[in-house]
């Protein structure tokens, strides 16, 4: 099985890292009905609000990194394009759909010498459906379910002498698990390409528009009373959001030089009505305009060569970006009035990288691996806030990384017959402050007749050193992974309560066993994943305890049957335990058990699926924090509930 994990063919079992892939095959027999339900089936990856029956925003989590929504350290390409919001480097993990979905590769741990910022806990690569090589087809799918739920997703693909496109469509809504927690979504996609000049070219265009609420989080009394209740002081919460993108990209695979060119354009519009709590007797709410734009672009190419008569392949590339962000502030009252302009922003981040990565055979069973990667991030904002009079204030900040690998790889037992493969690897990685991290100008009441806000200017960047030993093996019936990681961070950022504002709070240290295999008995497939996730605060008053959200045991096993008449079953049981909602190891947020399925029939070019998510109806949060009371003095904890038992019926047409 071939994979573009070192940003160019490989086979699987070559490459001194861990890497899981969901095929087309896979991704239809799985309980999910976009991409945020699929990570959920990926090894070593977890997403909190994962469920297409409302919810806030899927949160990803790997390797011990958690965002809680305001970060991202999982980086998402479409086609090979990044996508993320500029803000923050967050990903609408709901706004891809499993229909147009092709292959799904997922490169796990630290990769910032081959993908720079926001690949410090994995990257995630999805490749789209295109057109058909000639002739026409078209597919329907229409779902409904649970709390209202229900989506549609048209396609329609066309290919002629060459040239081939794809366009799309999808409508969904819900009502929402909770009060206050609908979400309704349109996209439309088209995508085209054709022969050129002995290469091949592409076009890729999209929008969408999504409105969601935002039901908030519960305190304990009422998360343990009702669920799907949701607190008034949210009542007003809600995001409006339009989006835009359009990657244009020509490879060319044969010649001395195989190379690569893509160019992509995005912008976003977004209000954002949000409330947050400074204390469980103190809530801020405030509207926020936000107008995000990026563009960019890449290049790169590789070559062959051969030293001491062993094979080998360089790649060298470029990759540029420019981020813009314009954002309003505004306060709202307990009426739901819009006060005047408090505060707003106005500036940019430009991206330069350069990276060289490759690979040599020093004999059939030993392959070496390695590269370096440098990231120059370059911001300029003028803030203005209403204590300033309005008057901009200039910041301007520049980061520089080298992120550079190695890796070797050698495979073990008969080479014709499912050889072991054993890997290590080192690497060092960064994280870059978000632009809301240094510069957002949301604005808090001092209770002084001024404002403050938690955005810290004088952050710098988040970096790791990793090292990962593991092997694995892929053969016709089976296969296998186990692997072991120890990564050290530095100037880990986080939000300091003490201080309340972001913070380079000082080390971690993250430490990890993650295993999986997969068994074809016939009707029968059974598979399995387990990740073990200790993260450890190495300096302060949390030391030698368990960074809060984040599962020390994760465990998902099931199966794949084949039944009687022609009907599929994909059974699937996730179990998270040891986790904390606070760095103090307060408030455990309990064992999870949860078990999702689908039965699928087809009838010719038809189709006919049923999802069953949380099969058992468990009561469990999906996660949660602890803020102190002015009142009591004590620590009050907050839960976001997860879905309880939900159905979904669908039925998929396509000639």
């Amino acid at each position: 099985m071939t994979v573009t994990a070192e940003r160019g063919p490989e086979p699987l079992d070559d490459i001194a890292a861990s890497v899981s892939i969901l095929t087309r095959e896979q991704i239809e027999r799985l309980p999910a009905q976009d991409l945020s339900e699929l990570i959920e089936f990926l090894p070593g990856f977890h997403t909190y609000f994962r469920e297409s029956f409302g919810g806030p925003p899927p949160i990803m989590t790997s390797r011990g990194f958690f965002g809680g929504g305001e970060a991202e350290y999982v980086q998402l390409r479409i086609d090979g394009v990044p996508v993320q919001d500029v803000e923050t480097g967050v990903v609408d993990w709901r706004r891809i759909r499993a229909a147009d979905i092709e292959r799904i590769e997922a490169l796990r741990g630290p990769a910032s010498s081959l993908y720079g910022d926001t690949a410090l806990g994995g990257v995630i690569q999805v490749f789209t459906k295109s057109g058909v090589a000639a002739g026409r087809a078209a597919s329907v799918s229409a779902s409904g379910g649970s709390f209202g739920t229900a989506a549609t997703d048209l396609s329609y693909g066309f290919g002629k002498d060459s040239f081939e496109g794809r366009a799309s469509g999808t409508y969904f809504h819900t009502g929402g698990y909770r009060d206050h927690n609908s979400e309704e979504r349109g996209i439309l996609g088209f995508t085209t390409s054709g022969a050129l000049a002995g290469g091949k070219w592409s076009v890729d265009a999209s929008g969408s528009r999504d409105l969601r609420e935002d039901p908030g989080a519960l305190e304990r009394d009422l998360f343990e009373r009702d669920d799907t209740f949701s607190d008034p002081v949210y009542r007003y919460d809600h995001t409006d959001t339009d989006r835009a993108r359009l990657a244009l990209t020509f490879q060319k695979e044969t010649g001395a030089v195989p190379f690569q060119v893509t160019l992509f354009t995005g912008a976003r519009h977004a209000d954002i009505l949000r409330t947050l709590l400074e204390a469980p007797e103190i809530s801020n709410r405030t509207l926020r305009d936000l107008h995000a734009s990026a563009s960019g672009g890449s290049a790169e190419g590789q070559k062959s060569f051969e030293l001491f008569g062993r094979a080998g392949v360089v790649r060298l590339g470029t990759e540029l970006a420019h981020e813009t962000l314009h954002t309003n502030y505004k306060f709202v009252d307990d009426q739901g009035i819009e006060g005047p302009l408090v505060s707003s922003e106005d500036g940019s981040r430009n991206d330069t990288a350069f990276f060289l990565t490759g690979d040599w055979a020093l004999s059939p069973r030993l392959r070496l691996s390695g590269g370096v990667r440098w990231d120059h991030i370059a911001d300029d904002f003028d803030l203005a806030l209403s204590g300033d009079n309005f008057n901009a204030v200039p910041y301007a900040e520049v980061h520089e990384a080298w992120s550079p690998r190695g890796g070797i790889n050698v495979r073990l037992g008969d080479l014709n017959r499912a050889p072991v493969a054993l890997y290590f690897q080192y690497s060092k990685s960064f994280k870059a402050p978000t632009l809301d991290q240094l510069f957002d100008p949301h604005p808090f009441d001092d209770f002084q007749g001024g404002t403050f806000t938690i955005s810290n200017p004088n952050l710098v960047p988040e970096t790791a050193t990793n090292y990962e030993i593991g092997a694995s093996q892929q053969a016709n019936k089976w296969q296998w992974e186990v692997l072991a990681y120890r990564m050290s961070v530095q100037d880990e950022i986080d939000f300091d309560p003490a201080t309340f504002t972001y913070k380079n709070i000082g080390q971690s240290l993250h430490r990890g066993v993650e295993a999986s295999a997969r068994v074809a008995l016939g009707v029968v497939s059974p598979f399995v994943s387990y990740a073990w996730t200790r993260v450890e605060a190495g300096t302060g008053e949390h030391q030698g305890k368990q960074l809060k959200n984040i599962p020390e045991q994760l465990v998902r096993a099931g199966l794949s049957v084949n039944l009687p008449f022609g009907i599929s079953a994909e059974a699937v049981w996730t179990w998270m335990a040891d986790r904390w909602l606070d760095d103090d190891n307060l408030f455990p947020l309990g064992d999870t058990s949860v078990v999702d399925l689908r039965l699928l029939k087809n009838f010719g070019n038809l189709g006919v699926r049923v999802d069953l998510a949380n099969l058992t109806n468990a009561h469990y949060s999906q996660y949660g924090y602890a803020l102190a009371s002015f009142v009591t003095g004590g620590q009050v904890p907050y839960y976001y509930p997860g879905s309880r038992l939900a159905a979904r019926i669908g039925i998929d047409w396509k000639n």
